[in-house]
Parts: C-alpha cells; structure tokens; sequence
C-alpha cells in the first residue's frame, strides 16, 4: 500500500510537468531513512541512514520507473551508505523510484521508505483560449469571430489554426476567422492555438447559419401581471434536418426579443431563474407536446408572451422519519437533506413529472457557474430551510447538496432522532449525515450515483436512516479541482470517490462511495477515506460531461480511471479535467430505455447481494454521431430505466458506464420530432452490462464473517472513546467495562443486537454517572459463541 501511495505522488508530479530533476522522499515510517540528488551529469546519488539495532551485512538497491511503479529490479549490491545510479534520461516520463532493503547479521531485512526521482524535462507553458465564440451566422453575410488566447509564459508566440471547419472559413496570424455562409445549416468548428514554448490549446464548437430572418418578441409575467425578469426564453426549431435553437433573457420590464430566426415552425419555452415560478411552454403548457406551434415566415415581428404560474401553488406535504445508530439509538446532532432529484443529479431521471421536471436544470447552474456560493471544502451544517426565497442570479448560489437553496431544504433531529420537513411535492433524494459518522443517502446507499428517489404525493413518513460510525482506523483524503478543460476554468460539481473491493480480504467495513461538492472555484476535499484503493469521478454541474481521473487526462470510463492508494494519507493535486458538452444541438426529444444485468453484484454500495435485473447508478451517455461529441447523459433509476433530456433530432450512440461493471456495447437511436405536430418522439434502446468479477463477499457492505471486537479509539482517550464490534449473526450481546481489580463498572451493550458492525461510545463514567479517575480499564464483548477482551487508558 506504501509503494502504490508513492507511485500517486509520482503521477501527480509528472501531470505538473516540472522544469528541473529534483527528488521526493516519503516520510519514512520504516526501519531507516532513504535520500536522493540530481546530479548535474544526470545520475542519481541514493545515500541512506544505518539501521538500528542489529548490524547490516550488506544493502540492496532497487529501481522502477513509470508506468510499472510497482515492479521494481535490483540494481546495486553494497555495503556502504550509498549508490551512484545511471538511469536513461529518454524514459518517458522520465520518472523513477527507489528503496533500499538492508540484509541484517541474524537473517532479518529492514526496508528504507521510496524516494520518487524526476530527470530534466522540458518546460511547456499553458495556454488558454479566453474568448467566447460566436455561434450564429447568416447567410451571404460576413461571419467573424476574434480567438484571444494568452500563454503562462509571456515571451512565447502563439500560432492560431483551424483544425476542423466549413469551406471557405480562414483564420489569419492574429486568430480572426472570417467566413462568408452560402448555405443555411450547422458547421462544426475547432480552433487550435499552439505555443512556441510547447502549449496548446483548442476550442470546438458549432455555428448555426439561418436564411431570411424574423423576430419573436413579448413579455414575461406572472398570473397578475407582474414582470418576471431573467427568464429564459427558448425557442426550439421543428425542423427535422436543422433544429435550430435560439434564446434571449428577460429585462427588469420581462420583455425579450429574440432576431434573426430562420423561417420555420417553432416550440417556446419560459425558464425562469427565480425559483419562485414554474417553468411553462408556449401556451400555458406543460409539456412540448402540448405546446402552441410559433410560424416565423416573414419579416413582421411575433407576439409570444408567458403567465408563469407560482410555485406556490404547488401542494405541501411533510417528510419525516429517524435517524439512528447501528444499535438504534438516536444521532442527536444528525442533520437530514432533501434535495430535488434533477437539482442533484444534474441529469432528469425517469418519472420525475412534476415541478421537479423532466429535465436536468443544467441551465441553472450554468447561470450560477459565474455567481456561484463561496464554500468550504468540509461542507457545513446549515440550518432549518423554512421559506422558499426566489434565486436572484445578483446573488450567490448554493448549488451543494446539503446547503439552502430552493432546491434543497435542510433541518436538524431532535433529542430522540426524528425529523420533520415540509416539502413541495415533486421528486428527492435524501441524504443524514453528522459528526462521526459516514454519510448516506436514503436506503442506506453511499453512492449519490444510485441514490433512491423520493416521489412526494402525499405525506411520507418512515425516510430513515441508519448511520454507520467512522471507523477507528487511519483514514486520508484526497483532494484537488475540476477543471475546464478548454478554458482551464474551475467547475462546480460533485465528486465521488469509490473504495474498490479487492480481490483477496478485506477486514474493513465501510461504505464503498464518498461524496463532497467542490467550492465556488471546482476545488474539493474528500475526507474519512478508509485503507483501500479509490478511484475519483466528478460530475461537474452544467454543460458539461462526467470524468473519471486519469493521469493520462479525461475520460468517462471507470476501467480506464487513474487507482489512487489511501493508507492513512491525505493525496492532493487529483486535478479532473471535464470536456463541455455538445450544447449546440439541444432539442425537447430525449432517449429512454434501460439497463440491466445478468450477473449477480451488490444492489446498492451498502445492500445485500441480489440477482439484479435492472442496474441502478449507471452513467448513459448519447454521443452525437455527426461530431463525436457527448450530446447528453442520463444516470438509471432503480429498476435500471434512464432518460437522457433536451436531445436535438439525429443519431447518437448510447453507451453505459458504471463502477465495477464491464463497458456495453453501444447502441443506436434516433430521437425525433413529429413530422405534423412537432411533438418529441423518443427513441428507445436497451444496454446489458456485466459485473467485473470479484469476491463479492468483501463488498464494503457485507456482513463480517468472524466476530471482531476492535481497538477502542482514541486511545488514551478524554473525555470519552468508541469500541467497534462485528457480529456475523444476529444473537444477545454484552458488552461491559471493567476496571483493574475486575470489578464490573458499566454495561454498554445488553441485548439482541443485528449483525453486522457497531459502535458504541463510552463517556468515562460508571453506572452511577459517576466521573471515573485516570487508569486502565478493559471491556469485554460476549455472545453466545464469543468473548473477547481488550484494554484501554484514560488520561486527564
């Protein structure tokens, strides 16, 4: 585990991309102490620390490079301090590492700690495209758009490129492209900019070229007549061969106007950003089918205008339940989080036709990503939500999934752990969490991937939860950024780690998926990370397409993620790289289907095993045939169906990723519109994934399979400490504390307890209440068919 946590290190110094050779040496926690220089003739000096104790006969070197870090071979026998290693400076990357086992007199070896070692390598600047493209043309009229794009290193000279564009269309030596459109349509257009210094940058994106052109104007209101400002106002063209899409926003006055429209038919859509209104299509529809037809077909300017109806008129009902320990007590501090379903996920899910939507709010946070809500890291504990206050965009957003938006709503138990919230009704997921204890989402899941959705109808009572403690172990961190990977901006997003389940044994149980929202900025930390194995995604909130971490850059599926090693450790610099999606070619059609399984798995990060039919969680992604680009993605409910909104008519390939589960093989559809009404026809497919195979029996979630009474933690302890248990069955438990002379001083635990693992904190006092001195005491845990004793200090 040591060495896999060195070659992480390694990785994330080579994505840096240094300027000189230097060397890392982990801190040694073993039996001497390994250091390493950069020689100016390029060899690599090794010396080291003696052992203690027992005299060396002799040492031995041991190197490897990337990318088998964990294959090393011996290069050097002595019995001095140190070494004079030659490795090949054309290794690419040229990356090395290094130990020294030390061969003791009485036939024992003693290893040093690894030292990472990078060789010179060229610098290579950063550019960045900073300019927005313009996106609409006409045709016969002149097109041009101004590519700024500026290098980290200021003596450089930059050369602009058209990798990908239509005929005709030029960038001269200072980035302008000009281009003059002959015909209506939509072009794809990339623009790359390369650095004297060795950087590069690209941007893609489409133009969408219209004919002779009309106007659509009007205004927004609500059902009294009060102006609605920062509405969104969309139109969506019916047209089968060129979709186009067109939108303007509302002013102060909710008055819009949107120019130069091709002539054609069109569906309207108001999408206001003040959360105190619904959404509606054109007029006072609900759904795009029902909505009114728009005819552009001359120059006279078209009257649309809106009534938004208040979401205060959407009925009130109450959520309520508990949230508990392992042994049922109450969490007094836990606090409980219902978010709207789409709000979470960033991606519409099946069913979910109410106010919530049927799509994805990716607009949303698209407004927020330039106003965004300045938080930490560790995520705080908000308090009550009580009202439901409109989002003024002027203001920050608070897009976490615990924080006080109108899409979340937030309250604390009480003294007996129970909850009660009032909720609109629509669709959520919920999620406990308090100090000590592991996060979950409803239905005991750890994954937000696979989060259970709640349809609120009506009142629901019984949301419970049962929060598993964290565990007394040396748990780490990872932390680091999401970023665009065109602009190189900081992205808002989600990010889960998931702890792999190993081939061999595991005595750790734990959830499998941990959760943090980055900050304003894509920075985020996730802590409480058990020994294991992790692999990070980020599903980034807008526009943009969910990325696994790779060192080899970004990618969507999670065989080809980047493992990194937690043992007690904190990893930082995890920097994710998220490509935006196809936005372009947004439309009101969608695909749906499903995707299931024949191999037994784990339903959920934390359930019992089961033959599955439908596999919860999976990512499904429609790549957009004609560019190649990730038009939309949509993640399955929990019988394995999915939706994957605001598609454009045209053929995509539909592929599902999800973690520990083999790749599918793509599928085509062909969402469209109705040829006479212009209502959205889905396209359906169907995708089977298998699960990898593994000893499911060390799922994070299953029951232990031998009776464990752990070390008390902290220990020393003061005030108080916890004492884990596991429990294969079900059976009457004791466990009792005991001071020096065996005297009996309090009972923890005394009755039928469920198996599995449990926590139980002492507070240091004995039956009475009483405060009890400094000393030793020990505890016992007996069952029927077990009974172990361990021993623990208190110090004051």
């Amino acid at each position: 585990m040591v060495r896999r946590g060195a070659l992480m290190l390694v990785l994330l110094v080579v994505c840096g991309l240094a300027a000189s050779s230097f060397a890392i040496a982990q801190p040694s926690i073993f039996g001497f102490s390994l250091n390493a220089s950069v020689r100016s003739d390029g060899k690599v000096l090794l010396n080291w620390t003696k052992p203690a104790g027992d005299s060396v006969r002799y040492y031995l070197v041991y190197r490897s490079s990337l990318p088998t870090a964990l294959s090393y071979t011996r290069i050097d026998s002595t019995t001095k301090n140190e070494s004079l290693d030659s490795p090949a400076s054309n290794v690419i990357p040229p990356v090395y590492m290094y130990y020294v086992e030390a061969r003791m007199n009485r036939g024992s070896s003693m290893k040093s700690n690894i030292v990472t070692v990078m060789l010179n390598i060229p610098r290579v600047d950063v550019v960045r495209i900073l300019s927005q493209p313009v996106t609409n043309g006409r045709v016969g009229v002149l097109y041009s758009y101004q590519v700024k794009a500026a290098s980290s290193d200021s003596t450089a000279r930059l050369k602009y490129e058209l990798s990908v564009h239509p005929s005709g269309m030029t960038i001269d030596s200072t980035g302008l492209i000009k281009w003059t459109p002959d015909r209506k349509g939509i072009s794809t257009v990339q623009v790359s900019v390369t650095s004297s210094k060795g950087g590069r940058a690209s941007q893609l994106y489409l133009i969408t070229v219209t004919g002779p052109s009309g106007t659509i104007a009007g205004t927004v209101t609500d059902t009294t007549g009060k102006p609605i400002a920062k509405v969104t106002v969309r139109l969506y063209g019916r047209s089968l061969l060129t979709p186009f899409e067109y939108d303007a926003m509302t002013d102060a006055l909710g008055k819009y106007s949107i120019s130069k429209i091709d002539f054609g038919t069109y569906s309207a859509r108001a999408v206001p950003s003040n959360g105190d209104y619904l959404e509606q299509w054109y007029d006072g529809a609900t759904t795009a089918d029902k909505a009114k037809p728009i005819d552009v077909k001359d120059t006279v300017v078209v009257s649309v205008n809106f009534k938004l109806k208040s979401k205060a008129t959407i009925p009130v009902f109450t959520v309520s339940g508990t949230v508990l320990d392992s042994l049922k007590k109450p969490i007094k501090d836990a606090w409980v989080s219902f978010a709207v379903s789409s709000f979470g996920f960033n991606s519409s899910r099946p069913g979910d036709n109410d106010w919530s939507g049927d799509d994805d709010d990716r607009d949303l946070f698209d407004q927020g990503q330039m106003k965004s809500f300045a938080l930490g890291v560790t995520g705080a504990m908000p308090g009550v939500v009580s009202t439901m206050p409109g989002l003024d965009l002027n203001q920050t957003f608070d897009f976490r999934l615990d924080g006080s938006s109108i899409y979340v709503f937030t309250t604390k138990v009480d003294s007996l752990g129970k909850y009660s919230l009032k909720l609109p009704q629509g669709s959520y997921i919920a999620q406990a969490y308090a100090s000590g204890y592991y996060r979950l989402f409803y239905n005991n899941r750890s994954d937000l991937l696979s989060a259970d959705i709640i349809k609120v109808q009506a009142d629901v009572p019984n949301i419970n939860f049962v929060l598993k403690p964290v565990l007394p172990v040396a748990y780490g961190k990872i932390s680091g950024s999401v970023v665009d990977s065109t602009s190189r901006g900081g992205v808002i997003s989600r990010v889960l780690a998931f702890r792999l389940r190993p081939i061999g044994k595991d005595t750790i149980i734990a959830p499998q998926s941990y959760m943090a929202d980055t900050d304003s900025l894509g920075a985020y930390t996730i802590v409480n990370l058990p020994p294991g194995d992790y692999i990070v995604l980020a599903v980034p909130l807008g526009h943009y397409v969910p990325a696994f971490y790779s060192v080899l850059g970004s990618t969507r599926r999670w065989t080809d993620a980047t493992k990194i090693s937690i043992n007690g450790n904190s990893v930082a610099g995890i920097t994710i790289y998220v490509v935006p999606m196809l936005k372009n070619s947004t439309g009101y059609t969608s695909i749906r289907g499903n995707v299931t399984s024949s191999t037994p798995t784990s339903h959920g990060s934390m359930g019992k095993l089961s033959s599955a039919v439908g596999i919860e969680g999976s990512m499904v992604y429609a790549v957009d045939n004609t560019s190649g680009q990730v038009a939309g993605y949509g993640i399955t409910n929990t019988d394995g169906s999915f939706t994957i909104a605001e598609l454009a008519p045209g053929s995509y390939s539909v592929t599902a990723d999800k973690v520990e589960y083999t790749a599918t093989t793509p599928a085509t559809a062909t969402p469209t519109y109705d040829a006479v009404t212009g209502a959205a026809v889905a396209s359906t497919v169907s995708l089977n994934i298998d699960a990898v195979v593994t000893d499911v029996s060390q799922e994070s979630g299953a029951v232990p399979e031998s009776y464990i009474l752990e070390q008390n933690y902290p220990n020393p302890f003061n005030p108080s400490t916890q004492i884990l248990f596991s429990l294969p069955k079900t059976e009457k438990v004791s466990l009792v504390i005991y001071n020096l002379l065996g005297q009996k001083v309090a009972t923890l635990v005394d009755g039928l307890i469920e198996q599995g693992t449990h926590a139980v904190t002492w507070n240091g006092r004995d039956a009475r209440g009483f405060q009890l001195s400094s000393g030793v005491y020990f505890y016992t845990l007996k069952t029927t068919s077990f009974v172990a004793s361990k021993k623990m200090l208190m110090l004051k």
